[in-house]
């Protein structure tokens, strides 16, 4: 039985063009993105989690009716949802963070979960449109010991759901100048929303 469901060609290159194009001018990087399970202890008794990886927020929510990070580009984003909401769940389903992660050479993910709920998933989309297979940047399912479970594929405009207590990371590029763009969408469903999506519609 597969952790993660796999899911191609559901974005129209030209959209994927858009969108990979809103990416590189309208959504500047920060050092914000704490894909690592590496932590750092301070003299004061703290610690942080290190090797961050590039990213940002677009859209966050605290409840129902309070959000609380809205991005300027966020519009491209929504759309993208609309999406997968129409064509893969055929009904409206609750968005709570909308994240972009950005990897280059040397920066592979550490073993981490997005979080603990059973009703937690990230749906996480594939944004470069250029794609070799050689570059690498798999994305992997791990166990709680750090053996591969699954191993992904990059490709262009794939859509891969998992549980965010799944134990996960992602691939950076195996060569330098190729730069690894991922969107997360963070939502809350039940479980047998999911099973009902991947016995209905067509995936691999």
């Amino acid at each position: 039985l597969m952790i993660a469901h796999v899911f191609d060609d559901l974005f129209d290159p030209l959209f994927l063009a858009q969108w990979e194009e809103v990416l590189l001018n309208d959504v500047p990087m920060v050092a914000t993105n704490l894909a690592s399970e590496w932590k750092t202890s301070f003299p004061n008794g703290t610690s942080t989690l290190k090797h961050k990886f590039f990213g940002m927020n677009i859209f966050e929510r605290e409840g129902l009716n309070r959000v609380t990070i809205l991005h300027p580009a966020a519009n491209k984003f929504f759309d993208a949802f609309e999406i997968i909401e129409e064509n893969l769940f055929q009904e409206s389903v609750l968005l709570q963070h909308i994240d972009v992660n950005l990897q280059f050479l040397y920066q592979d993910g550490g073993q981490h979960q997005d979080g603990e709920e059973v009703t937690q998933y990230t749906i996480m989309v594939m944004n470069n449109t250029r794609w070799k297979p050689e570059w690498g940047g798999h994305y992997q399912v791990l166990s709680e010991n750090g053996d591969i479970i699954e191993s992904h594929d990059y490709v262009p405009g794939r859509i891969i759901i998992f549980p965010d207590a799944a134990h996960h990371r992602g691939l950076a590029p195996s060569v330098p100048n190729v730069y690894r763009y991922t969107t997360a969408f963070r939502v809350t469903i039940e479980p047998e929303q999911l099973l009902s999506l991947t016995h209905d519609r067509k995936y691999r």
